[in-house]
């Protein structure tokens, strides 16, 4: 593997050029010590060159003062004059050899210098060449470590990346992991029909889902539970709620849950009051449209309480007054929810319409059987979930309309009073029940006097406990025509043959005098009909017995 080269990890492979590395500079240093040992050649050859010509200048100047000795002395023509003046040439020869073989010896060392010389300057050439190519080679390496070291810098910031990935994936999933846990709490509080303490939970895991930018990274479960507690349980908040089941269906497209849900907040926003005819039938028909669609697909799907979304459209279907194919929802729904005595009560409530309608004798006894089911099956549930508002107002209804062969008006208005007492029980709540109340009174027969009288007072224990409900809760938008209707409710009970009894009556007084008090300081305009109300009632009101004469009637 050459130097640089990456490993299939994708790390620079730094073996190869570590041994280059060490190569090149063992190189370095073989050259350095051959250019010491020829400067230490020519270093010599200079010093033995020196010393040669210092002996030879030596010599030349002794001959010389020879001659000068021999010259001064050739005037007297002494013979030993004579002899020394040969002695001094023959020195002057051997000098003038011995010149010549320096001369000669610094030529070859003139000729080793040069030759040493030109060597150098060959080496130096040579050394140059080799310098660049050391140079590039460095160069080269010092690229390959740039290299490494910019690897490793990304190495690094893609770890300190991935650090903090990690960090907000682990705050995501302890984020998540709490907000699962709430929203499992508040399912659990709907279960228990704590709707109020459900929707308390529910509302800081809204706020998380609405600062989402991307509704496909929204919760849908939570704008689910959410949207369904603001359209069927918390006043003023239906536009919000159908909003956040919008938002359920945008996170997860063509879930049918939320798609029914969003038909049901539909039929709620056609149920206001101030809306036009046409706008609620508008209303009407785009849910009865959507509910179908999803029902047709999913035919056992189940509201958050349990109940069938077959009941909800045929409650729907009966609000738009198409009774025949509202009592086919109902039917769907007891084949999903058999023991549910939801859609069984309704039921009953319409063949009693269809008997008040036409000429459908039977549909009386096929309602009186229903409403004995619709009691068996609420008791059952009750006791399995002891405190339910729904299913105690079902036994109150159902037992209410078997009065007219068993005479249990009493047990039916204690079921009332346990129904209108239960924990978190809200205004919404209380006008579904009035619908269903309503009806009843609509459609009973009219030789069942009795259940018709006791109906109506039904109705005024549940109209003033939705006054009193409204005005405690402080819900401004609940408090308006609340209790100038309560007030009807009793002024359509005194005209009644027949009495309320006077635990019946007690009751109305004492919630008639909390509502007083909770008014007095706040809304002293609701004061006239208040005082109105207690000046309706008797201190003492005796039972009274028996009549199936038909009493004068009132609009409740």
């Amino acid at each position: 593997m050459s130097a640089g080269q990456k490993t299939p990890e994708g790390e620079p492979d730094t073996n190869g050029a570590d041994t280059n590395q060490k190569k090149s500079v063992d190189s370095r240093t073989d050259r350095l010590l051959q250019l010491g040992s020829l400067i230490v050649v020519v270093a010599l050859v200079v010093v033995v060159a020196w010393i040669i010509v210092d002996s030879v200048i030596y010599n030349l100047h002794d001959t010389k003062t020879n001659v000068q000795i021999v010259l001064r002395s050739t005037k007297g023509e002494d013979p030993v004059t004579i002899e020394r003046a040969q002695e001094a040439l023959e020195a002057a020869e051997r000098a003038t050899g011995s010149a010549e073989r320096v001369l000669s010896f610094l030529e070859a060392a003139g000729f080793l210098i040069a030759l040493a010389l030109g060597a150098s300057a060959l080496y130096g050439i040579r050394n140059s060449r080799e310098t660049r190519d050391e140079w590039q080679e460095m160069r080269d390496e010092l690229k390959e470590e740039l290299a490494k070291i910019e690897y490793y810098r990304k190495q690094l910031d893609s770890l300190d990346e991935t650090l903090d990935a990690q960090q907000k994936m682990r705050h995501e999933i302890q984020e998540t992991s709490v907000n699962a846990a709430e929203l499992l709490q508040v399912y659990q509080e709907f279960n228990r029909k704590k709707y109020l303490t459900a929707y308390d939970q529910v509302q800081r895991l809204l706020e998380i889902e609405e600062k989402k930018d991307d509704p496909a990274q929204r919760n849908p479960h939570t704008l689910y539970i959410g949207g369904w507690l603001e359209v069927l349980h918390i006043t003023g908040k239906l536009d919000a709620g159908i909003e956040h089941l919008e938002q359920a269906m945008q996170a997860r497209p063509g879930w049918p849950y939320a798609k029914a849900a969003y038909g049901v907040a539909l039929r709620r926003k056609g149920q206001q009051h101030k809306l036009k005819e046409t706008d609620r039938q508008t209303y009407w028909r785009q849910a009865e449209q959507k509910l179908h669609a999803v029902l047709i697909e999913h035919n056992d799907l189940m509201e958050p309480n349990q109940e069938s979304f077959w009941a909800t459209l045929g409650g729907l279907r009966r609000s738009m007054g198409n009774v025949p194919t509202a009592i086919e929802a109902y039917e769907e729904a007891r084949k999903v929810t058999p023991y549910s005595s939801y859609p069984t009560g309704n039921l009953a409530q319409l063949y009693l319409r269809q008997a008040s309608e036409g000429n459908h004798p039977d549909r009386i006894d096929k309602a009186v059987k229903m409403f004995e089911r619709t009691e068996a099956l609420a008791r059952s549930e009750l006791q399995a979930a002891p405190g339910d508002y729904y299913h105690t107002m079902d036994i109150a209804m159902s037992i209410m309309m078997l009065g007219a062969t068993d005479d249990r008006f009493e047990d039916a208005h204690d079921f009332v009073d346990q129904a209108v007492s239960v924990e978190q029980v809200t205004p919404k709540m209380l006008d579904t029940s009035l619908s269903g109340w309503r009806d009843l009174l609509t459609y009973c027969p009219g030789d069942w006097p009795g259940v018709r009288e006791n109906l109506k007072i039904a109705i005024a224990t549940i109209k003033l406990a939705a006054a009193r409900i409204a005005i405690e809760t402080q819900n401004e938008n609940e408090h308006p025509g609340r209790i100038t209707e309560a007030l009807q409710a009793l002024q359509a009970v005194t005209g009644l043959q027949h009495q309320p009894a006077n635990k019946i009556v007690s009751n109305w007084r004492d919630g008639w005098q909390v509502l007083r008090a909770i008014c007095l300081p706040d809304h002293p305009d609701y004061l006239d009909d208040i005082n109105a109300a207690v000046n309706l009632l008797p201190d003492n009101n005796p039972t009274s017995p028996n009549d199936d004469s038909p009493p004068a009637e009132q609009e409740v």
